[in-house]
């Protein structure tokens, strides 16, 4: 029992080495949905790191815009964006506020999950993962950062009463917004170039180091 037990284990490792591309898909679902599931507490980190960059980024925009961010109790996924102009405050130190919230998991949890899982599952030692995996998160952040900049423009421009961000081609606006905050697809595009253009520009370095 115990031989034929460690021969089928053996084998087992064998179809896997001679089948890099079942055991790329078979490490990346285990990472995506682990990463998916409520218990791996990963949305929450996320959510919560991607408010704290918002209020620092985006907290003042333009000469007199504020924005205020809130996650949703009720819905810990969704932010609350307030936006308001600040020339217009009142002697009682409150202004007018134009509100909506903005689904994080979609657009920027998603994608992160995505990445994640597909440097992770690549076939090449842990290190080199790692190595490209940073660099692939900045590039990430900052078009989920543009993203996100894109939908409080937007939110601005949309309310005449604001009194900020009016564009003479408002089509264009919501078109890019659309794209941003209700296409996934675009960032799953977005996902997929990052990681097989940082493996195309490091796989020289990556054979070498393979050969020695």
């Amino acid at each position: 029992m115990d031989e034929i037990s460690i021969t089928r284990k053996k084998l087992k490792l064998i179809i896997l080495k001679r089948n890099p591309l079942f055991l790329f898909i078979l490490i990346f679902f285990s990472i995506y949905i682990y990463m998916l599931m409520p218990f791996s507490g990963m949305q929450s980190m996320f959510v919560k790191a991607y408010l704290r960059e918002s209020v620092y980024l985006f907290t003042n925009v333009g000469k007199s815009g504020y924005v205020d961010f809130k996650i949703v109790s009720a819905h810990p996924n969704l932010i609350h964006i307030s936006r308001a102009n600040t020339l217009q405050m009142d002697f009682n130190g409150s202004v007018k506020a134009m509100s909506n919230d903005v689904d994080v998991k979609l657009i920027a949890f998603f994608p992160f999950v995505l990445l994640v899982s597909f440097f992770m599952a690549t076939p090449i030692k842990l290190k080199y993962r790692l190595m490209l995996l940073l660099p692939g998160l900045f590039l990430l952040n900052i078009y989920l950062m543009g993203s996100l900049y894109v939908i409080i423009i937007h939110g601005f421009s949309q309310t005449s009463w604001l009194q900020l961000f009016q564009f003479k081609n408002m089509s264009t606006i919501d078109f890019i917004n659309n794209m941003v905050e209700n296409n996934s697809g675009i960032s799953i595009f977005l996902v997929i170039i990052i990681w097989s253009t940082l493996l195309l520009v490091f796989q020289p370095e990556i054979r070498n180091t393979f050969s020695k």
